[in-house]
């Protein structure tokens, strides 16, 4: 696990990081929200009743399994040791806790339930544009930052 504390000062300034921005992070999203799409497709081939969408009932279904695949992909991969989703990885951006390290899964989980309820009423991305050191609701919840990698 790399560290990405100040080595030249013995306290961790989360000042020195160069911090992703709202178009950056999108660019990362549609990657990752293409990746999201094609992983739910293949469980809706495993799990056909996923793919049918007829009553309310149903839709409902396919909205939560949908939903729970977004948020174990982003949580699973940002939580690791790659602190990346895939979007982020080709982006060279990395999701690091307040005092620079990796999360761990509980919170890597907290960020990406909130990210992925902010989505939804289109909160959480576009604070990124406008809040102190690029940070979503999401961030702000869990207490993480997005940097750029090094």
């Amino acid at each position: 696990m790399e560290d990405y504390r100040d080595t030249k000062n013995s306290m961790f300034e989360l000042n020195s990081f160069d911090y992703a921005g709202f178009w950056i992070r999108l660019g990362a999203r549609l990657i990752d929200s293409i990746i999201v799409y094609i992983l739910f497709m293949a469980l809706a081939e495993l799990v056909p009743w996923l793919s049918q969408g007829e009553t309310l009932t149903e839709m409902m279904y396919f909205s939560a399994v949908n939903l729970l695949v977004g948020i174990l992909y982003y949580a699973g991969l940002e939580g690791s040791s790659m602190q990346a989703s895939i979007g982020k990885q080709v982006f060279k951006l990395k999701v690091i806790d307040k005092t620079g390290k990796q999360l761990s899964m509980p919170k890597a989980l907290l960020r990406s339930v909130t990210k992925e309820i902010g989505i939804m009423f289109l909160v959480g991305g576009l604070m990124v544009g406008f809040t102190d050191k690029k940070r979503g609701l999401h961030d702000m919840v869990a207490n993480t930052f997005v940097i750029r990698g090094r």
